[in-house]
């Protein structure tokens, strides 16, 4: 029963008598570690460990960092981490001036449109407005977008530059040197700050524009916000205004084309009755129709009188004679009348020939009528869509004088340098340690 136990014991003294005499004898046994243990052995070295149960020390780690030089992972800890941090801190409790913060919310509207202007004009440009916001009005998105690029575009810095003097908000005497602006920035320089101190955002649902402008005084914040307001108004009426006479100026030329091509259609006309001889064609065939007609009854009757003298009297008869000679006028004449409704005549041209030509003039002129009517309704019907369509601003939050400063947020801001530093010092030290692990290997 007692040999179990001694075993036991002989096993677990073993392994550190074999230890101590390795100690002892000068040899360092090197056990494995993990990559992170031996990133911190290797840039914050650790002193030798003695052991307290045994006279002899015990040598954990071989390496000795050298007595005459400041380690190489502290000192990059210090000067890229540590430091740093300090600079920012101190840059942001004591030296960064406080920023502050005016807003502003506004959409841009559609006004009611009428349903029953379609087709040409207005009506047509508008079209893409109408299905979003209806008859009653509504929001447009793509205005709302145009806004915000116009808002964050150089052209507003030379618009704003107009209104109010945007280099000395920018250049403030208790503006610190990396929040101001350069006292010697140019126009670019002053626009891409401008697109640091204003922020826009669009909400793509309901179409509401939101603008921020940061500046060093409550009031100088107040003031560019509602030039911003301005402007964007300015500009929102200038669409709408374009927008208008674009579609009045098409309609305009529609009317214009169509009353050309009626005049070219009326003087065609006119020649075509001058070179003829004839008001309207098809009057002159009714009428010369009702004259064979006629000449045609008188020869029926005067070739019955005719017969009936034959059987009472001669040939040589005044009576017969006079029934003869108008019988054949009548023949003549009719047959004149005929050559003159169809047939081919050599000295002039018949009315069938006159009413071809007629017709074909007529056509065009009935089409150039009928274009410039439907031009002249066009253009009514976009006048009155242009009185009645608009594209306005609608301001529903103004800005309010700020109280508190909003910028810079001083220990988020500091946290998150630091965080970002020791992140970025980290991964540094880990590929600096992998390129040394493959040299000594």
């Amino acid at each position: 029963m007692s040999e179990a136990p001694q075993d036991s014991r002989a096993d677990v003294l073993r392994p550190a008598a074999e230890v101590a005499g390795r100690a002892s004898s000068g040899v360092v046994e090197s056990r494995p570690s993990r990559p992170v243990g031996r990133l911190f052995r290797r840039l914050l070295p650790v002193r030798p460990v003695r052991d307290i149960d045994r006279p002899a020390p015990v040598e954990i780690y071989v390496e000795e960092p050298s007595k005459s030089r400041i380690p190489v992972g502290r000192m990059t800890f210090l000067a890229f981490v540590l430091v740093p941090s300090i600079l920012v801190a101190i840059y942001l409790g004591f030296i960064a001036t406080d920023q502050f913060v005016a807003e502003t919310r506004f959409v841009v509207r559609l006004g009611p449109q009428d349903n029953a202007s379609s087709g040409t004009g207005l009506a047509a440009v508008m079209s893409s407005l109408t299905s979003r916001g209806g008859s009653g009005g509504g929001t447009s998105a793509e205005d709302a977008h145009v806004v915000t690029s116009y808002i964050r575009s150089r052209a507003i810095v030379d618009d704003v530059s107009k209104l109010v003097d945007l280099r000395a908000i920018f250049t403030r005497p208790e503006a610190d040197f990396y929040a101001r602006l350069p006292f010697d920035a140019t126009i670019d320089d002053l626009a891409a700050y401008w697109q640091r101190m204003v922020s826009t955002y669009v909400d793509g649902l309901s179409g509401i524009v939101t603008v921020e402008v940061r500046a060093f005084r409550p009031a100088d914040a107040v003031v560019l916000v509602r030039a911003i307001v301005q402007l964007s108004e300015k500009l929102v009426n200038d669409i709408s205004t374009r927008a208008r006479s674009d579609a009045l100026r098409r309609a305009s030329e529609e009317v214009e084309r169509a009353q050309q091509l009626l005049y070219e259609a009326i003087s065609e006309m006119e020649r075509y009755r001058n070179a003829e001889g004839l008001i309207d064609p098809v009057q002159t065939a009714t009428e010369t129709g009702k004259l064979l007609t006629k000449v045609l009854a008188d020869q029926i009757a005067a070739e019955g009188e005719l017969f009936v003298a034959n059987r009472s009297l001669s040939a040589d008869a005044p009576a017969v004679r006079r029934l003869t000679s108008q019988i054949q006028a009548l023949r003549r004449q009719a047959a004149d009348l005929r050559g003159q409704l169809a047939g081919n005549r050599e000295e002039a041209r018949n009315v069938a020939a006159s009413l071809a030509k007629f017709e074909e003039v007529a056509i065009k002129q009935k089409m150039a009528e009928t274009l410039y009517g439907l031009a002249e309704k066009g253009l009514d019907r976009a006048r009155r869509t242009a009185e009645a369509q608009s594209v306005y601003l609608s301001v529903f939050v103004p800005p309010g004088l700020p109280e508190e400063y909003t910028y810079p947020k001083r220990a988020e801001y500091t946290l998150a340098i630091a965080a970002a530093l020791f992140v970025f010092w980290s991964i540094a030290a880990l590929i600096w340690l992998s390129v040394e692990d493959h040299r000594l290997s």
